[in-house]
């Protein structure tokens, strides 16, 4: 006999439960009575809840004691960003028009100048930065002294600098636990132009535990991820955008969104923001496949359809199929788009699959070396997004 899944009731909470008159994420608008509402500790279980030091939630009970001082606590996390609103941004006019395809990992392609030809090129957060033990980073070379950095990345002196501040969450903590100002004020000394918003994971649901059901099936249960683990993050990627400002690295937002309050939000703002030209949505942590990618596309969809005016996007994160699709749809908004990945190199580097003549698959080449394989997938990607964009010209 199967298991019934248990059903996890909705909140039926009122906004004012708690203490959120006081809270400050209900005072910005970010939590705005969100039905997790009040954000308590999110693991109710007795063997869990309050074991703060095991938690990456920034609920409202946070409080981690160092050395007597509650140095990690909800109010402290929510002092250290700021609201959207206190974000100004300013582009150049020719941000709007970035070129349709961004490579990244083009340090993986073999010595011969073979991303010479790029006017753009990305760096992701790993590229740029080595995790420590202790949680920490550090610049990697040979980004520390910026001597070599173009020939490390195989591109021309010409070429335009974007750091993609995008990946996965112990990375992002340390880059959020440093001196980020200082290490975006050198990305700016060593010819970066810009960067992208940091990526810092919000979450609908968390898994809680695996259990098994009849027939060695196994179910996930979830467990609503309260509001102010958003507010916080949200808040962090604010902070980065106005410090990056603040050091002549130019930002461009990252436009990511859980509900409807967020998508208004991001549109009242870019219509107050005129100088805003390109924007950017990373889908790396995004299932490529069924409903969740379209709704979050939807969303953005929204979002930019509600800016008042024509956007440039940057694809985060997507392969081509998906990055074609997306395109469509935000052509039917007015806006256009750049497709920001690495994915043709790596590909190649780590799986030895090379594109067909078509670009259209990714297969098996075992007779093909990975480093000219690499060359091949670059240079068939590039073709393959290029004739896209004319073509929907």
């Amino acid at each position: 006999m199967l298991t019934s899944l248990p059903i996890i009731p909705a909140r039926q909470v009122g906004i004012w439960e708690a203490g959120c008159p006081e809270c400050e994420a209900h005072q910005s608008g970010d939590c705005l009575g969100h039905e997790t509402a009040p954000c308590r500790c999110t693991w109710v279980s007795a063997d869990r809840r309050h074991r703060c030091e095991r938690c990456a939630l920034v609920c409202r009970d946070r409080t981690t004691e160092r050395e007597g001082v509650h140095a990690d606590t909800f109010a402290g996390h929510m002092g250290a960003g700021i609201g959207l609103g206190d974000v100004r941004v300013f582009q150049p006019r020719a941000f709007g028009s970035i070129p349709a395809f961004v490579p990244l990992r083009t340090h993986e392609l073999p010595a011969g100048g073979h991303a010479a030809g790029f006017e753009w090129v990305g760096v992701d957060l790993k590229t740029l930065f080595h995790l420590r033990e202790d949680g920490t980073v550090t610049l990697r070379d040979p980004f520390r002294s910026g001597r070599g950095v173009r020939s490390f990345l195989g591109v021309s002196e010409k070429a335009n600098l974007l750091a993609v501040l995008n990946g996965k969450d112990d990375l992002l903590e340390g880059f959020w636990g440093a001196d980020r100002p200082r290490l975006l004020r050198h990305l700016a000394d060593i010819g970066f132009v810009a960067c992208t918003g940091p990526t810092f994971s919000v979450y609908e649901q968390i898994k809680e535990a695996d259990r098994l059901l009849g027939d060695g099936r196994v179910v996930q249960d979830l467990r609503p991820v309260q509001a102010a683990h958003t507010a916080v993050m949200f808040r962090r990627h604010h902070r980065c955008v106005a410090e990056a400002a603040g050091v002549s690295l130019v930002p461009i937002p990252n436009l990511y969104d859980l509900t409807a309050h967020h998508r208004e939000t991001w549109a009242r703002w870019l219509r107050a923001n005129p100088n805003v030209h390109c924007v950017t949505r990373d889908f790396s942590r995004t299932p490529m496949d069924g409903d969740d990618y379209r709704r979050h596309l939807g969303g953005l969809i929204e979002i930019l359809s509600g800016a008042g005016r024509p956007l440039h996007v940057l694809l985060v994160g997507v392969g081509l199929g998906k990055a074609e699709g997306a395109r469509v749809l935000l052509r039917e908004a007015g806006c256009t788009a750049s497709v920001v990945t690495g994915d043709p190199i790596v590909q190649a580097v780590t799986g030895g699959k090379g594109l067909d003549a078509e670009g259209n698959r990714y297969e098996p080449r075992p007779e093909a070396s990975r480093a000219d394989l690499a060359v091949s997938n670059l240079l068939r990607f590039s073709a393959r997004v290029r004739e896209d964009a004319r073509v929907a010209q």
